[in-house]
């Protein structure tokens, strides 16, 4: 498209990851902006990073990847009670309910629905779906996952004990874990559950004073 065209355009899309925390940045720049948070599962989520950097050879910090799951989620929920036009879908629902959940985005975006909007595309033609594992890329096949990664299979024991007491701080992450890993639940220790308190409280710090 030519620059002279932007002008033209009824609705600009923007996909970066992060945006939620910078969204009164985007607000002063684009006062009408809607916005579409997708939340995913916080251990699946962290199990892919740790995949991630182990092929880019990068050390991965459990205590570090916690916190931030458990920062960016308080963020998207502070976000959802403060900005009118901001809505959250999970990950999970987007692929099992790909189809309903395009039409209510449609509706909440005030766009026509149309079959191509459940496939990957750009500007109605074929692309390729986007992932961070260059071997899950496909042509019009929406990226799903084969089954849930068990943790137990995906962290040391002391990895467990800090990914359980730091993502336990969280109301709706506590939920998750009794749903979908009650095993794990013996790794809540109370003790533990503070000294990941007090980290947080200290993390939040750091990041306000280096954002």
């Amino acid at each position: 498209m030519k620059h002279n065209e932007l002008d033209k355009l009824e609705y600009w899309a923007e996909k970066t990851p992060l945006n939620e925390l910078y969204t009164n940045k985007i607000l002063k720049f684009y006062s009408d902006a809607k916005f579409i948070n997708i939340v995913r599962d916080p251990i699946q989520n962290i199990i892919s990073l740790k995949h991630l950097h182990k092929i880019r050879n990068r050390k991965s910090r459990i205590e570090t990847l916690s916190l931030f799951q458990v920062f960016l989620y308080e963020k998207t929920l502070k976000n959802s009670r403060t900005i009118k036009d901001y809505k959250i879908i999970t990950y999970e629902d987007m692929l099992s309910n790909t189809k309903p959940i395009m039409k209510n985005l449609c509706t909440y975006l005030n766009i026509q629905y149309s079959d191509s909007l459940t496939v990957p595309t750009i500007n109605s033609l074929p692309a390729t779906a986007n992932s961070m594992f260059k071997n899950k890329r496909q042509t019009r096949e929406i990226v799903k996952n084969k089954g849930i990664k068990k943790p137990e299979n995906e962290f040391n024991k002391k990895e467990l004990f800090v990914l359980v007491n730091t993502l336990y701080m969280n109301r709706n992450f506590r939920k998750i874990i009794h749903r979908k890993y009650p095993e794990m639940i013996t790794y809540k220790k109370p003790l533990l559950l503070l000294f990941a308190k007090l980290s947080f409280y200290l993390y939040k710090i750091y990041r306000f004073l280096f954002k």
